[in-house]
């Protein structure tokens, strides 16, 4: 074996940190498909170079993208201002410009349109690509859409706890029906009734907002997100009612709030709720249909904390605390009647 045939070379340098500049602009630009994901982690894993070239280039992007946030940096055409070259060739300007480039390149009208659901009784977790998270609540949809300029999601059905990654220059908004939430570094529920949306805040604050019109799709663009009319702003720890004007809007008691959104645990808990309220509530999380037949039951007040999806605890609890006689007529179907 001769000397030439000793040599092991060193992967191109420039290549890598190139490659590593695409993926930080498909991830920062919406987000990636499944299929884009799984290749950036086989890539990733690939080498030392690889992982030490993408989180170098990170940290940089990172910075650059809070001086510009900050105004240090200003855009001019294709390239940099004279103020924010000085900053940029401080920071590393040739990592900004390489980040820039592929920015370029790859994203800079991208949208990345995704749906989540779950079936009834179902729970689900959804990470967004910016640092969100989106918990769904038993049979739900929602439709995401992130653009280099907006986070837009359409709850199509259902109900859903979104912890929101700040970000001013990208407003979150998620629109329920007939009604707009916009958040920034907020933590919230929305859900959507037959013709009215609830909202509880849990952090932060949010703007509610109505709008004249649905998407036709039922995915929201951004053009349409300049139109909604402005209704009121809430903070946390309370809840509001609206639609196309505010129905109810107020401070919840702790106690209270926790109930409202015990669901995040896998819970249901009532205080004293008409039966009629919590059969409706907890038939969200089961295939069984639970049917009240002597109305005088309607108005019975219940308490209690019960998992979701397990109408057998509710049942029994119902029929040793509050005199309810509970009839299964099939594996599907339940009445429910005063105790003889």
């Amino acid at each position: 074996m001769s000397d030439s045939d000793k040599i092991v070379p060193f992967p191109d340098a420039s290549a890598i940190e190139m490659e590593a500049a695409r993926w930080i602009a498909r991830r920062d630009s919406g987000g990636m498909t499944p299929d884009e994901r799984t290749a950036f982690e086989a890539w990733y894993a690939r080498s030392v170079q690889n992982r030490e070239a993408f989180t170098r280039l990170s940290e940089t992007w990172d910075a650059f993208d809070v001086m510009r946030a900050r105004g240090e940096l200003r855009a001019t055409g294709l390239g940099l201002s004279r103020r924010a070259a000085l900053v940029a060739a401080a920071a590393g300007i040739a990592a900004v410009a390489l980040l820039a480039l592929a920015f370029l390149i790859l994203a800079p009208n991208r949208v990345d349109v995704a749906s989540y659901r779950t079936e009834v009784g179902e729970q689900r977790t959804v990470a967004l690509v910016d640092g969100s998270s989106i918990l769904l609540n038993t049979d739900s949809e929602v439709q995401v859409r992130y653009s280099p300029t907006a986070r837009e999601i359409t709850l199509v059905r259902g109900e859903a706890f979104f912890e929101v990654a700040p970000n001013r220059d990208r407003p979150f908004s998620v629109f329920a029906g007939d009604g707009v939430v916009r958040a920034v570094g907020t933590a919230f529920a929305v859900r959507l009734l037959s013709d009215q949306i609830e909202v509880t805040v849990t952090k932060g604050d949010v703007a509610l907002a109505s709008r004249a019109e649905r998407p036709h799709d039922g995915i929201a663009s951004e053009a349409e997100t300049a139109k909604p009319r402005q209704l009121a702003m809430m903070s946390a720890g309370q809840s509001a009612l609206f639609k196309d004007k505010i129905e109810r809007l107020g401070v919840v008691a702790e106690a209270e709030l926790n109930r409202k959104l015990a669901w995040r645990q896998g819970m249901l808990a009532f205080a004293g709720e008409p039966l009629s309220r919590v059969v409706a509530e907890v038939s969200r999380y089961t295939d069984v249909q639970i049917a009240i037949e002597d109305p005088t039951l309607n108005d019975l007040r219940v308490g209690g904390y019960f998992k979701v999806g397990e109408v057998d605890a509710m049942f029994e609890a119902l029929t040793k605390s509050f005199g309810v006689e509970v009839d299964w007529i099939d594996r599907s179907h339940v009445r429910l009647r005063p105790a003889a």
